[in-house]
């Protein structure tokens, strides 16, 4: 005999059941109103009927009026059949005669159980909870609650082999779209109903549900991307933070948009051209939503190219350095691709003397800094210790100047 587990209900507690008469011990028909009358709720589920009796063994005491009986009772409802092994307690009175006073059931894990149909609508949808299909290119994986309909669109059950095929239309309903598709799936019964293998999955198409479509204009976006400012530049002494204004983007283009952890994760790939005083920046924007209570804004990341820049012509302004300024001139003569020719000059504001002299070099055009040689002299100073120096420098897009370190390595700007 298995592990049992002793099922006791008090005399006082017991319905009244019919004498056997005192003469003869209880057979199964008498057993099994005995049982089904015991206690419903701690035998029998609901819906679960006993369909028949086996006794292996009995053994009766007279002397003490006790019958103890060792059978398997078969059980079943709707959907599965269960045989238990039991163990009965009898006792005989007077006036009563046979009563049913114990009932120890083997552990549930013991019983044997088969399956008298095959899966139902109803059961399937837990069988698919964390289960992961692709919906419009993107992982959906299935939480049971999800399953909104179910069709089973055929079934091929094997009882004997414990086997059902199902192939079925389903639709899921997340937060804010639903996906509907096929799949085919192998169970197998063990104690219930079990998913085996997903056979087969059908294409998944997604739609928005109404009221929670997600829904963005090209002036949506752009009022986003204007509260934003652009970090530019890898020379940490050169970085620069550009902002932008509605007025200065054209070209604004939504390129595409995807959806992704079942539609409540938007993303909008968008195009623009920044222009600014002296050079115009291509931007790339993607822009990233999310659905909580409502559609709400998480973040924009922004990548940006130099489409064009315009630094021909004469550019002044003023240099500081160490107890001297003055005013300071770059004349930009040539530009043909990264490469520049140029001259640099500038005047002192007190006694020192002025100087000047011609500059060539490149310029990087994705961070816009410029790398000038010093060359010949135009105004060369009496005094030697002014020397020429390189010129480090680069163009502002915000303010539309040109700033960088030029003689004796003073800090300069200039604008045309």
């Amino acid at each position: 005999m298995r592990k049992k587990h002793l099922l006791i209900v008090s005399i006082a507690s017991i319905i009244l059941l019919a004498c056997t008469g005192c003469s003869s011990v209880p057979k199964e028909k008498v057993i099994k109103e005995d049982l089904e009358n015991y206690s419903e709720s701690e035998l029998l589920k609901k819906g679960e009927k006993i369909d028949e009796i086996v006794i292996d063994k009995r053994e009766t005491d007279k002397d003490k009026n006790e019958d103890t009986i060792w059978c398997i009772v078969t059980t079943q409802n709707s959907k599965i059949s269960s045989e238990k092994e039991m163990v009965l307690s009898y006792h005989k009175y007077d006036k009563k005669g046979w009563i049913l006073e114990g009932v120890e059931v083997e552990d549930s894990d013991e019983w044997e159980i088969t399956p008298l149909k095959g899966i139902s609508e109803k059961d399937i949808p837990k069988t698919l909870d964390g289960k992961v299909i692709e919906v419009d290119g993107s992982e959906w994986e299935i939480s049971e609650k999800e399953v909104d309909e179910i069709s089973i669109d055929k079934q091929e059950t094997e009882l004997n082999k414990k086997s059902d095929k199902v192939t079925m239309t389903i639709t899921l309903k997340g937060k804010v779209q639903k996906a509907k598709g096929k799949l085919v799936v192998n169970y197998k019964f063990d104690k219930k109903w079990e998913e085996d293998e997903v056979l087969e999955t059908g294409e998944f198409v997604s739609e928005p549900i109404p009221e929670k479509k997600f829904n963005i204009t090209e002036d949506e976006l752009i009022e986003k991307l204007v509260e934003e400012k652009i970090a530019y530049g890898e020379d940490s002494s050169m970085n620069q933070e550009i902002t932008i204004a509605k007025d200065e983007i054209s070209d604004f283009k939504i390129e595409k948009q995807e959806s992704k952890v079942k539609g409540t994760e938007e993303s909008i790939y968008c195009s623009c051209i920044l222009n600014k005083k002296n050079v115009a920046l291509g931007i790339q924007t993607e822009f990233h939503y999310s659905y909580k209570e409502q559609w709400e804004f998480d973040n924009v990341d922004i990548v940006v190219e130099v489409k064009s820049f315009d630094i021909l012509g004469c550019w002044e302004g003023e240099y500081t350095g160490a107890g001297e300024d003055g005013k300071v001139t770059l004349n930009i003569t040539k530009v043909e691709g990264d490469e520049i020719e140029a001259n640099y000059s500038y005047v002192p504001r007190a006694y020192a003397q002025s100087g000047g002299y011609n500059i060539s070099g490149k310029i990087d055009t994705k961070t816009l800094t410029m790398e000038l040689v010093a060359g010949d002299w135009i105004n060369k100073p009496e005094r030697d210790a002014i020397i020429k120096q390189d010129i480090h420098a680069v163009i502002n897009v915000d303010k539309g100047i040109i700033e960088g370190y030029g003689h004796h390595g003073y800090l300069f700007r200039v604008e045309k």
